[in-house]
């Protein structure tokens, strides 16, 4: 995958499981507040993807997204970046109707607070 900057607020896996880590890792910096994250398969197909489900859930356990899995066919996780509210040194971006601004790899929102 060819690093970029993006701004992402809906992103959607359905690819090699085994690779989900891979791809959440690479895309994970650049996932905006309140973004949507939906990972196909999570339910039959779990032990596929366990370092994927190990990376969610520590990024739960920080407090930096929430996450919920819902039985449609194959299991569809539904993983949502947690909302921080502060003025961050990047620039916002206009996204309907409220800005949203990305956060950095390194840093956890808990809060209201960021922890780098």
């Amino acid at each position: 995958m060819r690093r970029q900057s993006l701004n992402l607020d809906l992103i959607f896996l359905d690819a090699d499981k085994s690779n989900y880590a891979f791809y959440y890792r690479a895309l994970r910096a650049q996932i905006m507040e309140g973004a949507v994250l939906l990972a196909d398969n999570a339910g039959n197909y779990a032990e596929l993807m366990p370092d994927f489900l190990d990376a969610i859930a520590a990024d739960i356990k920080s407090g930096l997204i929430e996450a919920k899995r819902v039985e449609l066919d194959h299991g569809l996780l539904i993983v949502r970046r947690r909302m921080c509210n502060l003025g961050l040194a990047t620039t916002p971006v206009w996204s309907a109707n409220r800005f949203y601004r990305p956060i950095s790899a390194d840093a956890t929102c808990t809060a209201n607070k960021l922890e780098l």
